[in-house]
């Protein structure tokens, strides 16, 4: 916000002209001792500010993503996976996200200050081993619950026909 009444023309006319070029200011701010990358841009009424990296704290996406195969993937999966996105997609509302850790943090300092002793204990992580259909998922997830079905059980029937033409293995 503009410091006092007679900054606010000049803010005004900044908001402005960034809001009518689509472009966005890049500056440094010093916070907390320590300086920030920033850029400025018209936001509602005002200027909102981003915090930003400098070209040495970026690191290559490469050396993540390197081990990553090529893969060619099925043209109607991801139709499926972009359409189920557009349903989902909205507008960012803040206020529906909570920082659950911040809070359970908050929760055991406030058992603690009462003079209770505060005991953690250990999760069970989930074994990993249910292995979904990536296809019927997708179809079930954009209403295509018959065709998943149908086709998840013709593949059942398949397995079974297979099991009693070839006997079993032994």
């Amino acid at each position: 916000m503009p410091a006092d009444e007679h900054a606010v023309e000049g803010y005004l006319v900044i908001r402005d002209a960034l809001k009518k070029s689509g472009k966005l200011g890049v500056g440094q701010v010093t916070m907390s001792g320590r300086e920030y990358l920033v850029a400025v841009g018209p936001l509602d009424k005002g200027l909102g500010m981003h915090i930003m990296r400098y070209a040495n704290e970026i690191r290559s996406a490469g050396q993540y993503f390197s081990d990553l195969p090529d893969q060619k993937l099925d043209p109607e999966m991801v139709g499926l996976a972009s359409e189920l996105i557009g349903r989902k997609a909205g507008s960012f509302k803040p206020e529906q996200y909570k920082n659950h850790y911040a809070s359970a943090l908050h929760d055991l300092v406030k058992e603690k200050a009462r003079g209770h002793k505060i005991v953690v204990t250990e999760e069970e992580r989930p074994s990993g081993t249910n292995v979904v259909d990536l296809m019927d998922a997708l179809r079930r997830s954009v209403g295509g619950d018959e065709v998943a079905k149908s086709r998840t059980k013709s593949g059942a029937e398949k397995s079974s026909a297979k099991k009693k033409a070839g006997g079993g293995r032994r």
